[in-house]
């Protein structure tokens, strides 16, 4: 069994290897829209997502550039520490080898698609309903912060094969720009594919897909790592957890509505589950099996 990859591997044939040197930029999002279908919901709620943090960013930014900080900076780094900790550490009984599929839920740009991909020699399928321009991501975000030897790898190999890149990522990844949810999953012949032949599914802050990644992935049999961030109460109203009262000192179930809430609901949902920290700032608590 091959093991997996380190920041001092050499650069492969058509590949280039990982590294820890780093940062990565925040996603974007698109505006709000009211929601009439369960799809349309679930992107509703990430797009509300973004409008309330859009509205606290700008607070905290004139707080930050009162200390000369740069609003975000906390976060540059989550995509290659991820991509690093999963290359290292996960998944635990059988280590991702190259060639391996992985199923990138909520994407966005495919930063964390690109890492695998180019990095790390793996296939990645990415279900989102924004289409990412993966080699830009790759050439604007990933490539930068890459060792310098790589970089000039890359440039010679771009020298020599113009499409280098585009041959690379045309014949590892694939996105299908969809919501995921039960629905998406019962009826797209390409996703129910993927789940079956897959090795793991991440969800990195999926929002309201976090849930039924872990449900699809019971179903599937299939090892996944979630990393829960918005909670969305109100789309949610059915998950409840035991907690104590604030006022009474009392335990009793209460409707999940905080993010440590979501955690250990997601985490109540089968023994086997296990919750890690992760090696990043900001919402960096995984759910994994």
């Amino acid at each position: 069994m091959a093991t997996p990859s380190t920041k001092d591997d050499i650069v492969a044939q058509g590949d280039l290897s990982a590294t820890t040197t780093t940062t990565g930029e925040e996603e974007g999002e698109d505006p709000t829209s009211t929601p009439t279908t369960q799809q349309e919901q679930h992107l509703a709620a990430r797009r509300n997502t973004t409008s309330s943090n859009t509205k606290r960013s700008n607070t905290t930014t004139n707080n930050k550039n009162k200390n000369n900080k740069r609003h975000g900076a906390r976060n540059q780094h989550r995509h290659q520490q991820l991509c690093k900790w999963i290359m290292d550490h996960f998944p635990i009984a059988t280590p991702l080898q190259k060639g391996d599929l992985v199923v990138d839920v909520a994407g966005g740009k495919g930063e964390l698609a690109a890492r695998l991909t180019m990095c790390h020699q793996l296939h990645v399928l990415m279900i989102d309903p924004r289409l990412a321009d993966l080699p830009t991501t790759f050439e604007r975000t990933v490539l930068p912060k890459l060792p310098k030897r790589h970089q000039t790898r890359f440039q010679q190999r771009t020298t020599e094969h113009p499409d280098f890149l585009k041959d690379v990522l045309n014949e590892r990844f694939q996105q299908l720009d969809i919501v995921f949810d039960e629905s998406t999953v019962e009826s797209n012949s390409v996703l129910q594919e993927a789940l079956r032949n897959c090795q793991l599914i991440i969800g990195m802050h999926a929002d309201g897909a976090t849930e039924c990644i872990i449900d699809v992935a019971l179903q599937f049999q299939k090892p996944f790592l979630v990393i829960p961030c918005c909670v969305f109460p109100n789309l949610f109203q059915q998950r409840t957890v035991m907690d104590i009262d604030e006022d009474t000192g009392v335990e009793k179930r209460v409707q999940v509505r905080s993010h440590d809430q979501f955690c250990r609901y997601l985490l109540a949902k089968d023994k086997r589950f296990r919750q890690v920290v992760l090696p990043f700032e900001g919402r960096n608590v995984a759910i994994l099996w």
